[in-house]
């Protein structure tokens, strides 16, 4: 594919920064990093948005994170 033209490389390291924290976040079933994957997605960045978009999905699935 080739090198990540510079106006699009933060953009792809925000939503890979997302991705692995929200691995972790399952892994671990960390509540504090799955808030942190959602502060690190560029269309989220917000802790009023992000927390409790967080605490609805983890209802609407019946996951109990630490």
């Amino acid at each position: 594919m080739g090198e990540i033209p510079l106006a699009y490389r933060g953009l792809v390291q925000a939503v890979k920064a997302d991705e692995c924290l929200t691995v972790q976040a399952a892994v671990t079933r960390s509540r504090d990093v799955a808030v942190q994957a959602l502060l690190a997605h560029p269309l989220v960045g917000d802790i009023d948005i992000a927390a409790p978009m967080l605490d609805e999905m983890l209802a609407a699935h019946d996951l109990n994170y630490k």
